[in-house]
Formats: C-alpha cells, sequence, structure tokens
C-alpha cells in the first residue's frame, strides 16, 4: 500500500489476535497501488483495520 499511515495497533490479552489500522490504504498513485486516486468524484479510500491471527490458533510471535 501507498500513502497510508497505521493509526493503532493492538493485541489481544491471549496474544492469539492483532488488529492494525490504516488510515487512507491506497490513497495516491494508482501505478503503485490498485486503488484509483480519490479524486474521480467516486472513489474514496476508506480507513481499514487488518485482523492478524496464526493459523495454527497460536500466539502471535511466538
Amino acid at each position: 500500500m501507498t500513502a497510508c499511515e497505521v493509526t493503532g495497533v493492538a493485541v489481544t490479552p491471549d496474544r492469539r489476535t492483532m488488529f492494525i489500522n490504516l488510515q487512507h490504504p491506497g490513497d495516491g498513485d494508482p501505478t503503485l497501488s490498485n486503488f484509483p486516486l480519490p479524486f474521480d468524484g467516486v472513489t474514496i479510500p476508506r480507513d481499514a483495520t487488518v485482523v492478524i491471527t496464526r493459523k495454527n490458533g497460536g500466539i502471535i510471535g511466538s
């Protein structure tokens, strides 16, 4: 992603789920991102929350 910023990171107390918040993902040059420019009058970059877990349900980072 280009031209985005991380606005928050949180981990559940059991450390099995991590949440990362991104502001304006893909906002910028469409040659560097699969998200079109926001200036077309229709498309607006949306904030996003990414949820990370392990396939085996284990603790993240171990």
